[in-house]
């Protein structure tokens, strides 16, 4: 099981704690990055749970984030009109070329009924805007540019 211990988080702009983690068969390096304020040490009560969720979930997510991305790339990337910039590919396993996970985002909460995180990641159609995956209440509602993680 994962183990997001805060007093390993570092801060640098935000509080990170690189972990590893397997997306698409690959295992890769990423950052768990925690808004928060560097002298302050305490996570927002919500923020907590959605480490505390993280924990025990991350793999699953990441699963399930498998095909969220795969539909993305075959729906809005190929069919889309980007095909010029990236092969057609009939399995899940093959994205693995055209994506990096980077960071697990918990964002400062404005609203304690919407627990919210996101999964950025490097894309090779999009190099500006990346790829972001938003969660509101432990459920995928977004995919897009890795700006909706933070609104």
């Amino acid at each position: 099981m994962l183990k997001l211990d805060k007093t390993k988080f570092k801060f640098e702009y935000s509080w990170l704690l690189p972990i590893t983690v397997e997306l698409f068969d690959c295992k890769q390096q990423v950052n768990v990055s925690v808004d928060g304020e560097n002298h302050i040490a305490d996570f927002e009560d919500e923020q907590t749970i959605i480490l505390n969720y993280l924990e025990t979930n991350l793999n699953h997510i990441l699963k399930a984030a498998e095909s969220a991305i795969f539909d993305h790339y075959q729906t809005v990337v190929c069919k889309g009109g980007m095909s010029n910039v990236v092969p057609e590919i009939s399995k899940v396993s093959e994205i693995v070329a055209f994506v990096k996970l980077n960071t697990i985002v918990v964002p400062y909460n404005f609203d304690s009924k919407i627990l919210e995180f996101g999964l950025s990641l490097d894309c090779s159609w999009d190099t500006s805007h990346g790829l972001g995956l938003l969660y509101n209440n432990f459920k995928l509602v977004e995919i897009g540019g890795f700006d909706i993680i933070n609104g």
